[in-house]
């Protein structure tokens, strides 16, 4: 076999290799996103079932108000990762990829736990200046909890999406939203269905994904 053959046998080698890599990692992202999709809607027709229509809006409301907020707490520091790291690695420079994934992690949490106590000093003059209910206040801080536990998994679905692991990635996901459908589900079968208890629902599910995805991360 000459040179170019040989370089040519090299790339088909390599292609096959990518194609396999896309397929695989097309087929768990499909696979997971089919499961999130029905199990975030059956988190609200449980929900549904015992709270009242207000209640409900109110409760996603904060949620998403939430979720938006935890989207600008990083100032950056998620770009930063998925910029630097995949350089450093292609060098070989690990030491330098694992201080700054320290580094990332360190601020992120340091940032959420900051933007935590502003909500929770701020949350009663949110309740009654943005979202115009005076009862969103308790609510509100009661997902700081969420903030910060949410910022700790987007931060290893991150180093998971560096490391292009796209199965742990939406796995991670698909743990948050599983057990939140188990804990929303439980007070509802018992009876104990409250707004409150339900808002637990989401803490709980976003605290044992990043407890989970962290020991993998």
């Amino acid at each position: 076999m000459n040179d170019q053959e040989t370089i040519q046998s090299n790339m088909d080698i390599h292609n096959e290799g990518l194609l396999e890599k896309f397929i695989k990692r097309g087929a768990w992202l499909y696979f997971f996103s089919f499961l999130i999709g029905p199990i975030g809607y059956a988190i609200k027709i449980t929900v549904s079932y015992d709270l009242s229509v207000s209640d409900v809006g109110m409760l996603y409301g904060i949620l998403s108000f939430i979720s938006l907020v935890a989207s600008f707490n990083d100032f950056g520091m998620i770009e930063s990762l998925n910029y630097f790291i995949p350089k450093l690695l292609a060098k070989n420079e690990t030491a330098k990829a694992k201080s700054f994934v320290i580094y990332a992690g360190i601020a992120m949490i340091l940032t959420s736990f900051l933007v935590g106590i502003i909500l929770l000093l701020g949350a009663h003059w949110l309740a009654n200046n943005y979202f115009k209910i005076p009862e969103a206040g308790g609510l509100i801080q009661l997902f700081v909890i969420f903030l910060i536990f949410s910022n700790i998994l987007h931060f290893n679905v991150t180093i998971f999406a560096i490391y292009q692991n796209t199965k742990q990635q939406k796995l991670s996901e698909f743990i948050r939203m599983a057990f939140t459908l188990c804990f929303a589900i439980l007070p509802h079968i018992y009876g104990l269905g409250t707004l409150e208890i339900y808002s637990w629902a989401w803490n709980y599910g976003v605290m044992l994904a990043a407890t989970v995805s962290s020991f993998v991360a």
